[in-house]
């Protein structure tokens, strides 16, 4: 296998880095790497930890540039092949074989499954996504203060992807625990400032970004608009993003118990008409809405789609919600077979832990 770095950038990020470190060693073993931390400003015990695991640990000013701060982690790493990592992560599986593939062409940005843990109608969900967490830092380089993308470094050259079998869990999302409104309130100005400027390339996945940070702040409302702009203003070609903007949009509004501006959405039917995440949002907002009829359509519907972004999008949601539906119509039987058909699901679990106590 290719020699390659292990790049990371953190401050204050002391509480995540044992269980990122852990998964490193278990994926990666004796294959020839080195671990590059670079620390940004930490005051706690994040060196202290980092220094357990890395090969390194170095230091950078700051400047309130993500792009910056890779870009010099790649020119400070002992190998041209660069992995990526971030503090609130951990690879949870990998195709050591197609990662060694991958480190062998030099002109390839690998792309690995990212699985982001968030909550989602009050219940632990995620939702996966392919991110650029592999290049050559002969060829590549980062761009942008935030939302950083890799471009080549010789200028009219197409980008090459290369999809990777691994993926890696990210904790980010999940809550708003000290560390991560730490890092919230930091990225937050960023992102504003990257939206705001008259030079911006209107860009879904800052917008999405942005809406984020301000559902991770309970503030639905700010994280509603800036989803809702970001569908309205972005015509790039990122479908996915562009999909995740509508689900995300449609959530906050639910969390927002706006259930009329949420059935708005139906405009959007036929686009996604053939995407399981967006029938059973749309399942949802039906059964919010009163619509019982067109909401178990729409979830039976979601249960027949094969691939979704959002876990669950296809099983245990649908399931649920049509449970729920059997319940209103006094049909314990049906609902209790549909709990029983959600797995770990939470809400599941107790409701039908309820069910079989009092029937």
């Amino acid at each position: 296998m290719t020699a390659f770095s292990l790049c990371i950038i953190g401050r204050n990020e002391e509480e995540h880095l044992e269980r990122l470190f852990e998964s490193v060693n278990k994926a990666f073993g004796d294959c020839p790497h080195e671990v590059l931390f670079v620390d940004t400003g930490s005051a706690d015990n994040t060196k202290e930890v980092a220094a357990k695991y890395a090969d390194r640990v170095i230091d950078y000013k700051w400047n309130n540039d993500f792009s910056a701060a890779r870009n010099f982690a790649m020119e400070n790493a002992a190998n041209d092949e660069i992995l990526f990592l971030d503090c609130d992560e951990e690879i949870t599986y990998i195709n050591i074989e197609e990662f060694a593939n991958a480190l062998e062409d030099d002109d390839a940005i690998g792309m690995v499954n990212v699985r982001n843990m968030y909550v989602l109608l009050g219940a632990e969900d995620a939702y996966i996504e392919k991110r650029p967490r592999i290049c050559n830092r002969t060829k590549h380089k980062f761009e942008g203060s935030i939302g950083e993308k890799i471009i080549r470094r010789k200028e009219n050259t197409p980008l090459v992807y290369l999809d990777i079998n691994m993926t890696v869990s990210h904790y980010g999302y999940l809550s708003i625990e000290e560390g991560s409104l730490k890092r919230v309130e930091r990225n937050l100005p960023l992102l504003l400032k990257a939206v705001e400027d008259e030079e911006f390339v209107k860009d879904t996945a800052l917008y999405f970004m942005l809406g984020q940070h301000y559902a991770l702040l309970g503030e639905n409302k700010e994280a509603a608009k800036y989803m809702k702009k970001g569908m309205d203003e972005c015509e790039d070609i990122d479908e996915t993003t562009k999909l995740l903007l509508a689900l995300g949009f449609g959530y906050t509004l639910l969390r927002m118990n706006n259930h009329s501006d949420a059935i708005e959405l139906v405009a959007l039917s036929d686009k996604y008409k053939n995407s399981g995440d967006f029938t059973c949002l749309m399942g949802i907002v039906y059964l919010r809405n009163g619509m019982i009829d067109k909401a178990m359509d729409a979830f039976i519907k979601a249960k027949e789609t094969e691939k979704v972004i959002v876990e669950g999008a296809n099983t245990f949601i649908p399931s649920f919600n049509m449970a729920c539906i059997h319940e209103l119509y006094g049909e314990m039987d049906e609902a209790m077979e549909l709990y029983a058909e959600c797995g770990e699901y939470e809400p599941a679990i107790e409701r039908l832990a309820q069910l079989e106590q009092d029937y």
